[in-house]
């Protein structure tokens, strides 16, 4: 199943994950297009994890 988060490359931050249904219902393309121009240093992520289908991304992890 299809999940979208945000990454802050400044910080290195996620943001709480959703699902493609959520995104559908809430984020549409120009939505994300218009909040990416706006926060140059936010990246919109869709992610698929193959080895464990619960898996999310949550706010409190971080790239090291």
């Amino acid at each position: 199943m299809k999940r979208y988060c945000w990454l802050d490359m400044n910080t290195g931050k996620f943001s709480d994950s959703w699902s493609e249904e959520d995104h559908k219902k809430y984020l549409s393309d120009l939505d994300a297009e218009v909040w990416g121009k706006e926060h140059p240093e936010a990246k919109l992520i869709e992610y698929t994890c193959l080895t464990d289908p619960k898996f999310e991304f949550i706010r409190h992890m971080k790239l090291r």
